[in-house]
């Protein structure tokens, strides 16, 4: 906020049992053009479940104006563009024609499901728009 450099890393792993563990890693940062009253911002997130193979990246460039409203009171509005990817091991899940419905107490290993590797990966892009209000006294803002 108002235009500062900034730099992180955040980790975070959460062992939910002992077949499933959660991890996820954050890093972020800012650079200001104070002259041009204006910011970059980079983040890149990283999240995973290792029982299910799942691995979900996205990688995002934000661009914050900054205009002054009073001596104290900033509107931040900014876009951001980014790349993410999602993928799954397709081999740790379940689908409904490995289940046997005879009541015989097992599954099938494989699936004939035609979807199955269509689920395994996919990429996207995401596009978000945003805003700030703050003050010393308060802060507002919404994001899409």
């Amino acid at each position: 906020m108002n235009q500062l450099n900034r730099v992180g890393v955040l980790y975070n792993s959460l062992k939910v049992n002992d077949a499933t563990v959660l991890n996820n890693k954050y890093f972020y940062g800012s650079m200001a053009f104070q002259e041009n009253n204006f910011s970059i911002g980079l983040d890149v997130n990283t999240f995973s479940i290792n029982n299910i193979g799942l691995v979900n990246n996205l990688a995002s460039i934000s661009y914050i104006y900054k205009i002054q409203l009073s001596n104290y009171t900033f509107f931040l509005p900014s876009v951001s563009i980014g790349l993410g990817s999602i993928n799954v091991d397709v081999s740790n899940l379940l689908f409904e024609d490995q289940i046997l419905t005879q009541g015989l107490g097992y599954t099938v290993t494989s699936s004939k499901d035609a979807l199955a590797p269509l689920i395994s990966g996919v990429n996207y892009m995401d596009l978000g728009a945003s805003f700030l209000v703050h003050s010393e006294e308060f802060m507002v803002g919404l994001t899409l």
